[in-house]
């Protein structure tokens, strides 16, 4: 069974106080979406790669592909008013009609290829594979009365690479955007199909604020 990623990066660096585009912000000498990317490659021997990013990025992407000798092969595509959109133009390219997709934030550049294989493979025996760690803070709920306690071994935190079987996923976004699509799997999920969790890591952190990617830094280090 073959496997594909779509690694959404359509960020504009807004909640990241950036003038760059959060996915191009150097992270250990590179930027960042070139980690990311280069996670996938090293996970598998043949994937195939599908980068979404903003239209009008396209050719500082590529600038910065030449600027730092980055030649994994893949293929970009130009993303959407919503994660939703983007990712179906990506789903868009895929012809296989047998394989697995996982679809992976850019933002997530410290993703372990053991982790991606392992993902990809409980997708394969699954049909789907969320990964998720637990949450280890308190939390509380507001309601009309202030805030309440909540269990938080009822809860889990949700990562990517989503994966899933192409027949599952295509056919969950043939439909239009909701509001209530947060990710991957509650489309999927709004299709009436269900989704596997399984373990996630700790250290698969989503770069959102400069002190995330100080953390990076540290962890890369």
């Amino acid at each position: 069974m073959n496997n594909h990623v779509i690694i959404a990066a359509g960020g504009s660096g807004l909640r990241f106080s950036s003038d760059v585009p959060k996915q191009f912000v150097n992270l250990a000498g590179r930027p960042m979406l070139m980690h990311t990317i280069e996670a996938f490659h090293q996970s598998f021997e043949k994937i195939n790669i599908i980068v979404v990013l903003p239209a009008g990025q396209f050719q500082h992407w590529n600038s910065l592909c030449e600027d730092h000798n980055f030649d994994i092969e893949h293929k970009i595509v130009s993303g959407g008013s919503q994660r939703f959109d983007s990712v179906k133009n990506g789903l868009a390219e895929v012809a296989d009609t047998d394989c697995i997709i996982g679809i992976h934030d850019g933002a997530r550049p410290l993703v372990a290829p053991a982790l991606i294989r392992r993902i990809f493979d409980h997708a394969a025996e699954n049909g789907s594979a969320i990964p998720v760690v637990p949450v280890a803070e308190s939390l509380r709920q507001l309601n009309e009365d202030g805030s309440r306690t909540v269990n938080r071994d009822e809860f889990r935190l949700v990562q990517t690479p989503q994966c899933f079987k192409v027949e599952d996923i295509k056919a969950a976004f043939d439909r239009e955007y909701d509001a209530s699509f947060t990710d991957e799997a509650t489309v999927v999920e709004a299709n009436n199909t269900r989704v596997s969790l399984m373990d996630g890591d700790p250290v698969n952190i989503k770069i959102t604020t400069k002190s995330d990617l100080a953390l990076a830094e540290k962890l890369l280090s």
